[in-house]
């Protein structure tokens, strides 16, 4: 690969991954697996070593992938939180209507 691919790779790779920032906002499962596996396939046409004049999109690919990490570290402890709500929000609900059917008049008229 010429050096002026390997660095527009390199680049879309970076962009990429800033754009994951907004979609794990979003929560947007979908376009974050397009998303990764369109970067996995760039990052496979790199070769092993980079060139040292692609050291800072390296370094802004690795902050943008870290801060993604947390990002989506605390969207999922987030989602999990909700889960659990929710399930105890049906839990709860479901023991009112098992209760109303068994004692009808306690039911909603």
């Amino acid at each position: 690969m010429i050096g002026s691919d390997v660095e527009r790779v390199l680049r879309t790779v970076v962009e990429l991954t800033e754009l994951e920032s907004a979609l794990i906002a979003e929560r947007d499962a979908a376009a974050l697996t397009m998303l990764g596996d369109e970067r996995e396939a760039l990052l496979r046409e790199l070769p092993d070593a980079l060139p040292e004049r692609c050291a800072p999109l390296v370094e802004r690919f690795r902050r943008a992938r870290d801060a993604n990490l947390i990002a989506a570290t605390a969207a999922a402890a987030a989602i999990r939180s909700q889960l659990g709500t929710t399930h105890q929000r049906r839990k709860a609900i479901g023991g009112y209507a098992s209760d109303a059917r068994e004692r009808p008049e306690r039911g909603v008229a």
